[in-house]
Parts: C-alpha cells; sequence; structure tokens
C-alpha cells in the first residue's frame, strides 16, 4: 500500500496548488520493481458570477477564491483570481465546489458550496454562480434599541454556512439595515422563529 501521490509546486510563481491525488490502491511489493504512475489532469474554463451578474470589485483588491474539496480524499484544492473568466488545472476526481468573497465593500466576507458532486474527467467548461438573497433585518436588545448605538458603535450579526462551518460577519451600523447574504442553509444560536419587532422608540 503506498500513499497518495503528491506534487508540491516549486517556485512561487507556480500557480498550481498542492494536490493530493488517490492514484493508488494495493500494489505488491515483494522484489524490486518499476511502478508507471500518471495522474490525468483537466483544463476547466470557469466562469465565476455574483447573483448572476458580475463579481461586485472589492476596493482592497481582494480575488475571488474558487475551492475544489475531492469527496474521497477530502483534499482541497484553492484557486485565486479577480472573478469572470479563468482557467485552471484539476486532478480528476469528483468535487464539491465553494467560492469565497473577501471582507471588503460592497460584499460580505462569504464562503459557501455552490457545487456538489460535480465529476472531473476531462477538459470542460464550467459555470459557478454565488446566489444572493437580500435579508431585512431588525435588532433589538431586550425588546427596545440596542444600547450604545447613536454613539456610532456598530452591531455585528454572524450567519455560519452549515456545509463549510464559515462565518459570515455583517455589519450593521443602525437598528434597521438590508444586507445582502449567500443564498445556503444558515444556522443561529437563537430560535428560528420569526422575530418580533420591538416597541418604536
Amino acid at each position: 500500500m503506498t500513499p497518495p501521490s503528491r506534487t508540491t509546486p516549486t517556485t512561487p510563481e507556480d500557480v498550481e496548488p498542492e494536490r493530493v491525488c488517490d492514484e493508488t490502491t494495493d500494489l505488491c511489493a515483494s522484489g524490486d520493481c518499476v511502478y508507471d504512475i500518471n495522474i490525468p489532469i483537466a483544463e476547466l474554463d470557469l466562469n465565476v458570477t455574483y447573483d448572476g451578474g458580475k463579481v461586485p470589485s472589492a476596493s482592497s483588491g481582494d480575488d475571488v477564491l474558487v475551492l475544489f474539496t475531492e469527496t474521497t480524499t477530502g483534499d482541497t484544492q484553492t484557486y485565486s483570481f479577480d472573478g469572470g473568466e479563468d482557467s485552471v488545472q484539476v486532478p480528476y476526481g469528483t468535487y464539491d465546489i465553494a467560492l469565497q468573497l473577501g471582507a471588503s465593500d460592497p460584499r460580505p466576507n462569504s464562503l459557501t458550496t455552490v457545487r456538489r458532486g460535480v465529476s472531473v474527467s476531462g477538459d470542460a467548461g464550467l459555470n459557478l454562480d454565488m446566489p444572493v438573497g437580500e435579508l431585512k433585518l431588525q435588532v433589538t436588545y431586550d425588546g427596545g434599541n440596542v444600547p450604545s448605538a447613536s454613539s456610532g458603535d456598530d452591531v455585528l450579526v454572524l450567519f455560519t454556512e452549515t456545509s463549510t462551518r464559515r462565518r459570515s460577519p455583517i455589519v450593521l451600523m443602525a437598528a434597521k439595515t438590508p444586507s445582502r447574504c449567500p443564498l445556503a442553509p444558515m444556522t443561529s444560536p437563537f430560535s428560528s422563529a420569526r422575530p418580533t419587532p420591538g416597541p418604536t422608540p
């Protein structure tokens, strides 16, 4: 039994990520022998969109990260680019694919799985879209105004995506602020019941 073959970039300029590929299973090692191990690679033409349109530009220059997680080995390969169209090389396999956006305006810091069980067995095109929904939030403190909100303190609302376990902090500058979040299963430490608006000040 041999460990999965591993290739590692040799220079900082090498855009290929570290790869773990399960290419061998049971091998007889009773004597001297030579094994030919090939890692088949597919070139994928990616088209990444945000809610069906262009990915919003980040003022700090944050890139879009595309994460391929191989469903057998659990290994994750991360590719970074500015959004839109690009090509990446991925070993053959079956992947869950997630998108991550940077923590820069006008988009929240998001990591969400957008495709599951994608079989890669040859060159192909792949469309990846992060659907976004608008939530109108009303935040109260014991049924009333949040203390010290008038002094400029921010309120953080944390959304945890259930498949990636990644938290997306949303900053609210006031008690009522619409916010756009990725459409994905979310968890909350509080009741899932619809909140009851507090008294009008």
